[in-house]
């Protein structure tokens, strides 16, 4: 699965979360959404920041150009 396909789902998933939230009628209240909404920001920042950077120029390429 790629990092698009992951982002997407996530998305996805935020929307609903939220969707849920302010649809759900005032007489049955869950704190469920807001965990899933909380749980997707969290996996989207993970997903931005955790990931491991790649360089742009490998040394050997860069050993090449000189």
């Amino acid at each position: 699965m790629t990092s698009l396909d992951r982002i997407t789902i996530y998305a996805v998933l935020c929307f609903i979360s939220i969707c849920s939230f302010f649809m759900g009628s005032p007489n049955n209240e869950s704190l469920m959404p807001l965990v899933g909404l909380f749980a997707t920001v969290a996996a989207l920042w993970a997903e931005f920041n955790l990931k491991k950077k790649k360089p742009l120029v490998s040394p050997t390429e860069d050993n090449q150009s000189q």
